[in-house]
């Protein structure tokens, strides 16, 4: 699915401008990056769509795939997920406090609304 979010993002005719934060995305996706990437390489991919994280209007949806996919039975998947998500927080932790709470308290909501379901 991500790969045909990503091609719509590029997609030039007709231009599809009701994406949200548009060109903050395609500065992470670049065209070369979308044309050029094994998608089926969670290592690739998966630090780009970190890098995604900051953007408020995708960061639920992103840390919610990103736990399921940590979950996941393929070592790699998981390892990748987690690493990406670790890497994040590292990175985060140079630039200061807020951030790493900002996704902390996501993460307990998400983990609160599985486990209320």
């Amino acid at each position: 699915m991500w790969i045909y979010c990503m091609i719509v993002f590029h997609y030039r005719s007709p231009v599809i401008d009701a994406i949200p934060r548009k060109k903050e995305v395609m500065k992470v996706f670049t065209k070369e990056f979308v044309d050029t990437v094994n998608w089926r390489s969670t290592a690739l991919t998966y630090p780009k769509f970190v890098d995604l994280l900051p953007l408020e209007e995708y960061t639920n949806y992103l840390l919610e795939g990103l736990l399921i996919s940590g979950g996941s039975l393929s070592d790699s998947v998981m390892k990748d997920a987690n690493g990406a998500i670790v890497n994040y927080f590292i990175a985060s932790g140079a630039m200061g406090n807020q951030e790493i709470l900002r996704i902390g308290n996501i993460l307990l909501q998400i983990f609160e609304v599985g486990i209320l379901k």
